[in-house]
């Protein structure tokens, strides 16, 4: 079951419950410009997001910002079931609530993507989501506004609890190692020239690392630091006061200014100035 419901222009709601299979690659890492507050509700799977790999447990929520990796790894057979709101970033504007999408921007980037709601609040919020479905399926005339009013209420319930760290139980990391690793990249991607570097500067084996990316993430921890780089270079491209094309392609950790613009147009279609002025 696939279920889209634009709520308004800037707001997208989604359930979906499928029968996946393991490794299912449509779930790998990766970025989109919007944000994404996505609710778990059942499967065999772990959660890549920016600074590790965990284990979803009832409750778990998470949210991300344009340009913050993340995805699921389907680690068995299963039936997985998730919610999700894709919100465009001027939506706070739109209402005139500045602070309305504080559990995305009032953190740093790529930290604190993910909360374990109480079992109290976990309920509150279910309730909220089967009524912001039932309105669109029940064919209310008035579901727009309803919908957006339960999503506001959401929103408010998960970034309250967000702004209380100490009150969330201890997430569980699937490879500590991969972990480490991703912090490490995501603190200092400009320096590191190779999967072989950063094995170096984490005391392992390039071969190990390399495997325990593939294991869980379901990608090479090469295409990982491309993804890593071409995300970034389009944040950067995407800034109004914008830095030049040389600088940016040393802060994603590129040597080669050719090589970058090669990359960047492989992943993105287009070259990293025809971006620029498309996003300007």
């Amino acid at each position: 079951m696939n279920r889209y419901m634009t709520i308004t222009e800037e707001l997208v709601f989604a359930h979906h419950i499928s029968e996946e299979t393991a490794d299912a690659a449509q779930h790998y890492p990766h970025t989109h410009p919007f944000c994404e507050l996505y609710f778990y509700v059942s499967g065999k799977c772990s959660y890549i997001v920016e600074n590790g790999v965990y284990e979803p447990m009832p409750g778990t929520v998470i949210f991300t910002r344009g340009g913050e990796m993340h995805g699921v790894r389907i680690e068995e057979d299963c039936v997985y079931e998730r919610y999700y709101f894709q919100i465009q970033p001027h939506l706070a504007e739109t209402f005139g609530f500045p602070a309305l999408l504080r559990c995305f921007y009032d953190r740093p980037h790529g930290e604190n993507n993910s909360i374990v709601l109480p079992f109290h609040t976990a309920r509150e919020c279910f309730s909220l989501l089967e009524r912001t479905e039932n309105l669109f399926c029940g064919g209310e005339r008035d579901a727009g506004p309803l919908a957006l009013a339960a999503f506001f209420e959401l929103l408010h319930k998960v970034s309250q609890y967000a702004e209380n760290p100490a009150a969330q139980p201890e997430t569980q990391a699937r490879s500590p190692i991969v972990n480490t690793a991703m912090r490490y990249i995501n603190d200092h991607l400009a320096d590191i020239r190779s999967p072989s570097d950063l094995a170096a500067q984490l005391y392992v084996r390039r071969e190990y690392l390399s495997r325990q990316f593939t294991t869980h993430i379901g990608i090479t921890l090469g295409r990982y630091l491309t993804m890593k780089r071409v995300a970034l270079a389009k944040s950067l491209l995407s800034q109004g006061q914008g830095k030049s094309l040389e600088e940016i392609c040393m802060l994603c950790g590129w040597q080669d200014y050719n090589y970058f613009i090669t990359v960047f147009r492989q992943e993105t279609g287009e070259t990293p100035m025809r971006y620029r002025n498309r996003m300007r």
